[in-house]
């Protein structure tokens, strides 16, 4: 501002001296002073003139041009604040609902990992039956980690569990992991302070070390410069702390420490899973990775005996690290961004319809600043101009709605999406904001503003009349629009139905339990200070408090709770010698099938005779049953399985890995009491309703027991299986949210055409009714109207819907993307909502009064 003054001064300062210069030589020509005054002026020109062509110039002269635009568009838009408001709130949830999605998609698809050259990690497992296992077999590793591949330049595997630290405060629970010597490699950080695992403290029979996170380090020592070397006592073990590892490692992760992961050699019979990692060299590709492990795999296969063929059909996993993280959510993520696009499209032929009737009422005005002198081009600026402001409030209200739902949005997604790092509005959102309110302001204000260019400026002005029914172009324009919201919407609507009706079938799947009321319980007793016999003695202490309890109907031990996992995988032989794929395998007390409300289908439970020192005897499931012995009892027949031990019984199929969805596992029980608890075991209570109340109560049994216990880990199975379909939910929440939006504006816009269709029509309506039509004909003429729109509207969304709904066919389950009863239930819900939508303005068109319709032209 004050360098446009200072040139402006300067400016003036120069023609001053010019005009004085050239009046002194006049002068000294002998023309008398007034008159050399004047003939300079006169010599120079007009001053103003050259005035103003140096202010435009040397300024931004477009851009006052484009603020005093602005200014009389807001000024014009508070005339009107019904089509103002309800065009800002359109585009607020359109442009708000893309703000959050892509502040979701973003931070979960589109931003790396925070590791060093992240691309390169990646996650390798083995597949069995079509199952990725998620987890990769001792055997492969040991011949990984001996022999090295071109493709990759460091390998880990890893085992999650919590660790109990002695403080001064007391024993506290902290998530940890036990890993490789490898495993900081692969993900490429340095410590912060100290070193990672020697080789030799990674072998079994090394020194007890511990690497600390950061976060761990500054929250439970304060950030103790002297923590290296300092010794820590772990589930009552003597460690020391060797390093501390910077915090972004642990992003997105649960675990707070690692200690060790000592690898035993290999046992016959024996297999044991971890999670896997590599880093790949540069250069190298997944698909090397892949065919390397495979040959790896199948070598070190051949080189175990007692392995059956079936074990050898494992196929190798390998995929980046981000995709074993977030490849989950992936498809329904980018299917719900592109739904929040096609509901933006929506918003905006909703808008250019609205915006289309207000600049046919608008001609005249239009017509008056062409005829004063406006040109076209300025005419389409101004319009222009008006979506632009109304696209930028509509904006700042999506941003602050974004900003409000999108922990919304997180807190019912699965946890892939919700342990993502920094899922919230940013610097990336707000310029994806400012691209898509641009986008938007072109796209329903294009159209408007060429048409109010293109009047017709003698018969705007002739008509005298403020409103104008517009071209018969523009009508079948605005009713186009309409079609394609309707079908739009239809679309929508299809898909949201098919993904909701999933849902309901996902949770109709029998678990093969009774999920209600049943409180799973996961007490942490520290190794050192409880021995087995310590930690059969807790428990049976605890189970009889428990038991004494007047609200508490059944009490069970197992090794993992339904939905839980399994105590271990192997591979079970029959007599026969004939081996079966992977089978869980779970040790469970005799109370643990009354209490889940299972069902023996075949010989009998556990019972308090099974003991040590009886004959080891198994429970299988009938997916096991029918699989080694097809067409023939199970009972009676001896397996291998930690031991030989007789099937005594058959059990139906309890969900217990993979999620409900995922195909029965092969599971064979064994009996606690023969095998021995460990220390950390599941105790499933059948409680009265509301299983959370006995809470407060199960943590003072705990302290009772052991006053130095840690608080045990409380969930019912309810909550698992919420977890097991937070996928589904978090699907079926938004495409349902933006499907009932699309919906919604689709009939609004309908609504919005009809009554405009009224106000236009009222003169012709008038006489109509005046020449004696009925009310009754003048609503089926209206009625009628709408009704064939949303006919057009469904058959056209009914033919899309057919073709989109393939993109659908990963997250249907037990049913076809081509239900006619869900078609026809999302066209009977347009139809109808549609049909009240039409109804309304039919019925303010039957009670037009001829009398004063006429008088009003």
């Amino acid at each position: 501002m004050f360098w446009r003054r200072r040139k402006q001064a300067d400016f003036e300062d120069e023609i001053r001296a010019h005009l004085e210069l050239e009046a002194d030589r006049l002068r000294a020509r002998g023309v008398a002073t007034q008159d050399a005054e004047l003939a300079a002026r006169r010599n120079f020109g007009n001053v103003g003139i050259a005035q103003d062509r140096f202010y435009a110039a040397q300024s931004l002269s477009w851009l006052q041009d484009f603020a005093r635009d602005a200014r009389y568009a807001m000024r014009t838009l508070r005339r009107t604040p019904g089509f103002s408001i309800a065009v800002v709130l359109t585009l607020a949830l359109g442009i708000g609902a893309n703000a959050a999605m892509f502040t979701i998609v973003n931070a979960v698809l589109f931003r790396p990992l925070p590791y060093p050259d992240s691309h390169r990690i990646v996650s390798m497992s083995m597949m069995s039956e079509g199952i990725d296992r998620e987890v990769l077999d001792d055997h492969t590793f040991r011949a990984l980690a001996a022999e090295g591949t071109p493709s990759l330049e460091a390998v880990a595997v890893s085992r999650g569990g919590d660790v109990i630290v002695h403080t001064v405060d007391g024993p506290r629970e902290i998530p940890g992991s036990d890993v490789t010597s490898q495993y900081f490699a692969v993900y490429g950080f340095a410590p912060l302070r100290g070193r990672t695992f020697s080789t030799d403290e990674a072998r079994p029979g090394g020194p007890e070390v511990v690497v600390l996170s950061e976060q761990l380090w500054r929250g439970m020592f304060g950030g103790d410069s002297a923590i290296i070397g300092r010794s820590l006592v772990l589930d009552e073990k003597p460690t020391t702390v060797i390093g501390v590892m910077p915090a972004t490692l642990t992003t997105s992760r649960r675990a707070q420490l690692w200690t060790p992961l000592r690898i035993r050699p290999a046992v016959e019979g024996q297999t044991m899973y971890y999670y896997a990692v590599g880093r790949m060299r540069a250069g190298a590709s997944i698909e090397m990775v892949r065919a390397e492990i495979g040959t790896i795999a199948r070598r070190a296969a051949d080189a175990l005996t007692g392995v059956g063929p079936r074990d050898r059909e494992l196929t190798p996993v390998a995929m980046t690290l981000h995709d074993r993280r977030f490849g989950d959510s992936r498809k329904a993520l980018l299917l719900l961004w592109g739904t929040v696009g096609v509901l933006l499209l929506v918003a905006c032929a909703n808008l250019a319809n609205l915006s289309l009737a207000r600049s046919a009422q608008r001609e005249r005005e239009f017509a008056l600043r062409l005829a004063l002198g406006a040109s076209r081009t300025r005419i389409v600026r101004y319009v222009l101009c008006e979506s632009l402001v109304l696209s930028t409030t509509g904006a700042i209200l999506g941003v602050l709605l974004a900003a409000a739902s999108v922990g919304y949005f997180v807190r019912i997604s699965p946890g892939s999406v919700a342990n993502a790092e920094g899922v919230r509005v940013d610097a990336t959102a707000l310029g994806f904001t400012l691209v898509v309110a641009l986008a938007t302001a072109l796209l329903f204000g294009l159209v408007p503003a060429l048409r109010a260019a293109r009047g017709h400026v003698s018969l705007a002005l002739a008509s005298g009349s403020q409103r104008s029914a517009g071209s018969r172009r523009e009508q079948l324009l605005r009713r186009a629009l309409i079609v394609a919201q309707l079908a739009t919407a239809l679309v929508m609507l299809t898909g949201a139905a098919l993904v909701t009706k999933t849902l309901a079938r996902v949770t109709a799947i029998d678990p093969g339990f009774d999920t209600e009321n049943l409180l799973v319980i996961r007490p942490t007793l520290a190794r050192a200070r409880y021995t087995p016999p310590n930690a059969d003695a807790f428990y049976q202490q605890f189970m009889a408090r428990l038991r004494r309890d007047p609200d508490v109907r059944a009490v069970a031990l197992a090794d993992a709770a339904p939905l839980g996992g399994a105590r271990m995988t192997v591979v079970i032989t029959d007599s026969a010698g004939r081996s079966s794929p992977p089978v869980d395998v779970l040790g469970v007390d005799a109370g643990y099938f009354p209490t889940i409300g299972a069902r023996i289908i075949e010989g009998r439970g556990f019972a308090s005779s099974d003991r040590l020192g009886a004959p080891q005897v198994a429970i299988v499931n009938a997916t096991l049953a029918r699989l080694m012995y097809p067409g023939r009892s199970a009972l009676g027949q001896t397996i291998r399985a930690d031991g030989e031990k007789t099937i005594i019984g058959v059990v139906n199929d309890i969900r217990q890995r993979g999620g409900l969805e995922a195909p029965v596992t092969l599971v064979a029980y064994i009996s606690l009491t023969q095998t021995g608890v460990s220390h950390f075991q599941s105790v499933i209570v059948r409680t009265v309703p509301q299983p959370k109340a006995h809470y407060d109560r199960v943590r003072a049994m705990i302290r009772e027991i052991d006053a130095a216990q840690v608080p045990p880990s409380l969930n019912t199975i309810e909550e698992r299986m919420t977890e097991e379909i937070a996928p589904r939910r978090f699907t079926v929440v938004l495409l349902g949210i933006f499907a009932g939006l699309a919906g919604t504006l689709a009939i609004v816009g309908l609504y919005g055409v009809l009554s405009y269709l009224v106000a236009e029509r009222t003169r012709e309506i008038g006489i109509r009714v005046a020449l004696g039509a009925d009310s009754g004909r003048v609503l089926r003429f209206v009625l009628g109207s709408g009704m064939a729109l949303t006919t057009i509207g469904v058959v056209l969304g009914a033919g899309a819907a057919a073709f989109t709904v393939r993109l659908l066919r990963t997250m249907v389950y037990d049913m076809s993307v081509y239900d006619p009863w869900t078609f026809a239930a999302s066209a009977g819900l347009l139809v109808g909502v549609a049909f009240l939508a039409s109804y309304v303005p039919a019925r303010r068109a039957a009670a037009i009064d001829p009398v004063r319709a006429l008088r009003m032209e």
